[in-house]
């Protein structure tokens, strides 16, 4: 009897914590796309770059799918500050959001050469789902220095190659 009471009461607990369900998950509606003003600029140097190195349409159309947006970024490690951060959020079904947040106390100190390369990066994990490169001097590596022109022809064939399946981040 006190196991049936404790096994009914573990049941009754499981349940309540448990959180969305798959059923209310398909409920999830896909967020509206934002990307400040001050950012737009940017966002097109990086697709005209990509065309320039023959990445497809299909894949360059990726980017709108992103919002991009200004915030405080604290690191919580409290060293070395970021410029920038993706977050993608999806169900089992769908992406319903992809944003990248830029540190407003920063951006005005980059170079335009910089910031353009910073946007590049953050689009390349939140709109085709790319890791940090661990080579140096690279689009994706995870401190961006000394990135030269033939550099993007390396970021294009990973765009190239990338899945469309996003959640592989």
């Amino acid at each position: 009897m006190i196991k049936n009471i404790f096994y009914s009461l573990f049941l009754i607990t499981l349940i309540l914590s448990c959180g969305k369900t798959e059923e209310s998950s398909d409920d999830v509606k896909k967020e509206q796309v934002l990307v400040d003003t001050e950012f737009k600029y940017y966002v097109e140097n990086v697709k005209e770059k990509l065309r320039k190195y023959s990445v497809s349409e299909n894949k360059i159309s990726k980017i709108d799918d992103v919002t991009i947006e200004f915030g405080d970024i604290h690191r919580k490690n409290g060293k070395e500050k970021v410029a920038g951060f993706c977050v993608v959020k999806y169900t089992k079904k769908i992406v319903y959001s992809q944003r990248i947040t830029i540190d407003i106390s920063q951006w005005h100190s980059f170079s335009s050469k910089y910031k353009t390369e910073i946007i590049a990066h953050e689009l390349g994990h939140c709109a085709w789902g790319l890791k940090h490169d661990h080579t140096e001097d690279q689009i994706m590596s995870e401190i961006l220095t000394n990135i030269t022109e033939p550099k993007w022809h390396i970021f294009a064939e990973q765009i190239i190659k990338s899945s469309d399946n996003i959640r592989n981040i």
